[in-house]
């Protein structure tokens, strides 16, 4: 309905609404995500568990220790959990 007398009412109030997010580590994001070597031919599998490595130095990025657990290839062969280190990119 417009107002018969010309006049625009704003409202400058503003309602105050919480944000509601989740904050991720790094380590948790990593943990359950798919792992494939390309320099160790064969070695894949889920990241079971990282933890950020002081003794690794990347520019511009952190290096993870991982613990990945290999997927099963059904040739009846089990192989044993291995540790791998990954950078990750962080910033920008």
């Amino acid at each position: 309905m417009s107002d018969p007398y010309g006049r625009i009412e704003l409202s400058t109030k503003r309602k105050k609404v919480p944000i509601m997010a989740n904050t991720y580590s790094i380590e948790s994001l990593l943990e359950g995500s798919y792992y494939r070597s390309y320099n160790r031919k064969g070695l894949d599998g889920i990241i079971q568990y990282a933890e950020k490595r002081s003794d690794v130095w990347y520019d511009g990025a952190e290096a993870y220790v991982v613990k990945v657990r290999p997927t099963y290839d059904g040739k009846g062969i089990f192989r044993n959990d291995f540790y791998a280190t990954v950078a990750v990119k962080v910033g920008e």
